[in-house]
Formats: C-alpha cells, structure tokens, sequence
C-alpha cells in the first residue's frame, strides 16, 4: 500500500546521513526536525532553513510546527 505524506517529523539522531530529509525535500513534502542537541550544531547546510525543535519538546510545539507547515504548503 502507498500513502502519501502530508508532513513529517524527523529525529536527527536515528538519520546517519540525511538521506530521508533529502528525498522529502526532494518530493516537496514539507518536515521539522526534532533532536536531543542543538539544532545549529547537526544541521547540514542544505537544511538549514527547516525548522527544528529541541528535544525534550512538548506534544503542543510539535503540533504547531506540523500546523505551521501544512498551512504554509496550503497557501503554495
């Protein structure tokens, strides 16, 4: 079964080398990072402007931060 995705959240830690954040920006489907460290510290250059939150991060920042990006992937 194929299900499209509509947003997603990806953990720094579990990604060796960025490949999955890659395809989705390849795909155009919109996601944050969620990470244990500071954001700055981890994050390559090509995904720089993604935005990311830092762990431990509540359910509700998570929530907005999904929100945030399917409203901004509506109004595109």
């Amino acid at each position: 079964m194929n299900t499209d995705l509509d947003a997603a959240t990806l953990d720094i830690k579990l990604m060796v080398n960025f490949q999955v954040a890659d395809v989705l920006a390849a795909r155009h489907i919109p996601f944050v990072f969620w990470t244990g460290y500071a954001c700055g510290d981890v994050m390559p250059a090509r995904h720089a402007k993604v935005s990311c939150l830092e762990k431990p991060a509540p359910p509700y920042d998570v929530c907005r931060a999904l929100e945030k990006l399917l409203a901004e992937r509506s109004m595109n």
